[in-house]
C-alpha cells in the first residue's frame, strides 16, 4: 500500500513537472493561434494563472480592432477579476468599455468595473476613494443602460457603499465630540447631515449638536457663550418638535434649562458690569 503511495505521488509529480515544461515551451514558443487557444482551454478549466499569462502574452501582439483583440482583452479583465486582482481587473474592464462600446459584452463590463471598486472599497475606518469610485460607477452604469437587469443590483450596492460613507462621517464627528473638540464636532454634524439627510443617526446627531453648542458656551468669553448658548437652546427646541417620545428627551429638557439658565447669568453680569 505505502509502495502504491509512493508511485501515484511520483508520477503525479512527473505529470506535473512535465505541464509545466509543456507551458514553458507554449510560453516561449507557441504561436499566437496556439495561445490563443490554449489560454482559452485553461480559463474553462479554471486554471487561471496561465490562462492570464497567455492572455498577457496575446495582448501585446493583437489588433484591438479585432475580433480576437476584444476577446483578449474581456479575458485578461476576467483572469485578473478571478484570481483576485480587483484594481487591474477593474481597470481592464473600463478599458474594454471605452474600446468597444457597441460590443455585446459591454454591458457586462461596465458593470464589471463598477463592481471591482465596490470589492475594493475598504472599511469606513480606511480611505473611501475607491468608495466614491463605486458609486460613480454604479451611477454611471445606470445612466447608460437604464432598463439593464442588474440595475437593482447596482442600486443595492450603491445604497451599502452610503452606508459605509455615512458611518465613516457619524464616527469622525463623534470622535471630535468625545476629544471637546466642539466646534469641530458641529462642522462635522451639519456636514454629516447635509450629505446624508435621511441618516439613522439623525436623532443623536441633532441631541449632540445642541449639546456641543452648550458645553462650546460653557468656555467661551462672555459674548460668545450668549450667542452659543441661544443656539443650544435652539437646537434643544427644534429636537423637541422634530423627535417626539425621544430616548433623548430628559436630556435635552435638562439641556434647555441649562443653556437658558447660563443666558440668565451672562445678562446678569453683562448688566452689574454696565
Amino acid at each position: 500500500m505505502l509502495r502504491l503511495t509512493s508511485y501515484v505521488l511520483l508520477l503525479a509529480f512527473t505529470l506535473a513537472l512535465a505541464s509545466c515544461g509543456e507551458f514553458e515551451k507554449l510560453k516561449k514558443r507557441g504561436g499566437p493561434d496556439e495561445k490563443y487557444a490554449k489560454a482559452l482551454e485553461y480559463y474553462n478549466k479554471g486554471e487561471y494563472v496561465r490562462a492570464q499569462q497567455l492572455f498577457e502574452d496575446l495582448a501585446s501582439s493583437v489588433s484591438y480592432g479585432s475580433e480576437r483583440g476584444e476577446t483578449v482583452l474581456y479575458y485578461q479583465a476576467m483572469t485578473n477579476y478571478q484570481l483576485g486582482d480587483y484594481i487591474l481587473a477593474g481597470y481592464q474592464f473600463g478599458n474594454f468599455y471605452r474600446r468597444y462600446p457597441l460590443s455585446t459584452r459591454a454591458e457586462e463590463c461596465a458593470y464589471m468595473s463598477a463592481y471591482c471598486h465596490y470589492l475594493n472599497s475598504p472599511p469606513y475606518t480606511l480611505d473611501q476613494s475607491d468608495t466614491r469610485s463605486a458609486i460613480t460607477q454604479f451611477t454611471f452604469f445606470i445612466k447608460q443602460f437604464p432598463k439593464s437587469p442588474r440595475v437593482a443590483e447596482c442600486n443595492k450596492l450603491i445604497d451599502k457603499l452610503y452606508e459605509k460613507l455615512e458611518m465613516k462621517s457619524y464616527m469622525i464627528a463623534k470622535q471630535y465630540f468625545r476629544i471637546s473638540d466642539y466646534k469641530a464636532a458641529i462642522a462635522s454634524f451639519q456636514n454629516l447631515l447635509r450629505e446624508f439627510p435621511d441618516s439613522k443617526h439623525r436623532e443623536e446627531i441633532h441631541y449632540l449638536m445642541a449639546r456641543s453648542h452648550y458645553l462650546l458656551a460653557l468656555n467661551s468669553v462672555n459674548e460668545k457663550a450668549m450667542e452659543r448658548a441661544k443656539l443650544a437652546m435652539e437646537g434643544a427646541q427644534k429636537f423637541k418638535t422634530t423627535f417626539k417620545d425621544s430616548k433623548y428627551e430628559g436630556q435635552v429638557d435638562d439641556l434647555y434649562r441649562s443653556a437658558q439658565k447660563l443666558i440668565e447669568r451672562l445678562e446678569r453680569e453683562k448688566k452689574a458690569g454696565s
